[in-house]
């Protein structure tokens, strides 16, 4: 998204995704001369898809299963100059920063073995992933 003029905004629910893997998301400020400028704290764009409905207790995702995962703690705003854009990025790991994941279901505590991840975002009426970036006045 280019930004043609002077906008703030901030995020009450900005992210919903569909699909069958964990994913970080988050935001970056980029500005006209590629210089990027993070817009999140470090372990809030995470969540992993064993703890979507954020209980103590691990809820693995079967293969092949469709889950819903919702970054309702993105609490974040920022003034965007004109021209400058905003970047998404969504990832499947953010090692070393968060624990890794080893994409097997089992705990990086306990385990080394790891598996090869594609990520999956589905989107359409079934599936309606979305970024919500309401703008303040």
């Amino acid at each position: 998204m280019k930004i043609d003029s002077l906008e703030q905004w901030t995020v009450d629910h900005a992210v919903e995704l569909y699909g069958i893997r964990t994913w970080g998301a988050g935001y970056f400020d980029v500005a006209p001369d590629g210089t990027a400028y993070n817009l999140e704290s470090a372990g809030h764009e995470v969540v992993r898809a064993s703890y979507r409905d954020k209980t103590v207790e691990r809820k693995l995702v079967q293969p092949g299963q469709v889950v819903k995962i919702s970054y309702d703690n993105l609490l974040t705003g920022n003034t965007f100059k004109k021209g400058h854009r905003l970047r998404v990025y969504i990832m499947g790991s953010w090692f070393p920063v968060y624990s890794r994941n080893l994409q097997t279901g089992q705990l990086e505590t306990t385990s080394s073995g790891m598996k090869k991840a594609t990520i999956n975002i589905l989107y359409g009426p079934s599936h309606p992933s979305g970024l919500v970036l309401p703008l303040a006045p």
